[in-house]
């Protein structure tokens, strides 16, 4: 399907170059840069609070080792379940996102 239906958005100078420069880091277009960031709007809100989950259970776990009630082997077991997400949350941000090629007559700006 075309895509011919525009969302005009306002935005200051300084973000605009922010918005821009981000754009030009994964190499691609401002268009498709907002299109991707607000159809994985969902996913990027999951994503947030994944990470907001394990930095509250590490901080927890720093807090209770500083009080010594929590035992080595614990912290250690917690810390690697911690990890594994973490190191997938890691693999998704380091993954370009799938940016479909500009369709025939489609603007390069947003």
């Amino acid at each position: 399907m075309k895509r011919n239906t525009r969302i005009p958005v306002r935005v200051t100078p300084d973000e605009k170059e922010t918005i821009q420069s981000g754009a030009s880091a994964i190499g691609t277009n401002v268009s498709r840069l907002l299109r991707v960031l607000g159809l994985k709007a969902k996913e990027l809100h999951q994503l947030i609070a994944l990470i907001r989950r394990l930095t509250a259970r590490l901080l927890r776990l720093k807090s209770l080792s500083y009080r010594r009630q929590v035992e080595p082997e614990e912290i250690r077991a917690a810390v690697d379940g911690t990890l594994e997400p973490l190191q997938a949350v890691e693999a998704a941000l380091q993954t370009p996102p799938v940016v479909e090629q500009p369709e025939p007559g489609e603007s390069t700006e947003a």
